[in-house]
């Protein structure tokens, strides 16, 4: 059963006093009822925090699972941000519970403990024992970027036009970036390092280097 944490914030006519953590040895310290909740979550998901000032029955989100006050259920907390973001932090701490699971078990053959390897390349693919297709995605990126660099000098000396330099990317570059992806399972993590790798690449190819403004932005 996990340990309950009772907490109290007084009520006063002045400015908000900071409430430590009931959790023995964290220094965390907040005026707020929020960023206790969001702390514990975060922090101390195998306890559960109870408000006294919420009420005598203490209220979890059914969804996320974090401490939440009548108003907040009231105000559509299921249906907010924050419990989403909660949601995917949840399934997150659970898969990497699990692969941690996972990695502590020993096998043995008489006695002798085997080895484990990490990655491992089968049929010229990289194979992660954590059931991720992050490690043979780098090693294209890789081999995709070192390709990139010797086919851009090229074009760059013979002063190729940005239409040849989109056929060469396509033909050569994308063909090794994208080698086994269609039995990959695209992430929002490895999506987003495609993009980024498409978008310095086209600008590579374009001549058309990122210039950075004075807000710190770049176009």
């Amino acid at each position: 059963m996990p340990r309950t944490y009772r907490l109290s914030f007084a009520h006063s006519a002045g400015p908000r006093k900071e409430v430590p953590c009931p959790v023995e040895e964290c220094p965390y310290r907040t005026p707020v009822k929020a960023n206790i909740r969001r702390h514990f979550f975060s922090r101390h998901h195998t306890a559960s925090l109870h408000i006294e000032d919420d009420g005598n029955v203490p209220r979890f989100c059914q969804l996320c699972g974090v401490s939440v006050s009548l108003p907040s259920v009231q105000r559509g907390h299921v249906d907010s941000d924050r419990c989403k973001a909660n949601v995917r932090q949840t399934r997150q701490r659970e898969r990497k519970q699990a692969a941690a699971q996972v990695q502590a078990r020993v096998f043995t053959i008489d006695g002798d403990e085997l080895k484990k390897a990490d990655n491992f390349k089968y049929l010229g693919r990289q194979i992660s024992s954590r059931d991720s297709d992050l490690t043979a995605l780098f090693l294209n990126l890789s081999k995709a970027r070192k390709r990139l660099t010797r086919i851009s000098r090229l074009l760059t000396r013979d002063g190729a036009s940005p239409v040849v330099g989109g056929k060469f990317y396509v033909a050569a570059i994308v063909s090794v970036l994208l080698c086994g992806s269609k039995t990959c399972v695209w992430s929002l993590r490895i999506l987003n390092t495609v993009c980024g790798f498409h978008h310095r690449a086209s600008r590579c190819l374009a001549g058309k280097r990122p210039m950075r403004q004075q807000d710190g932005t770049y176009t």
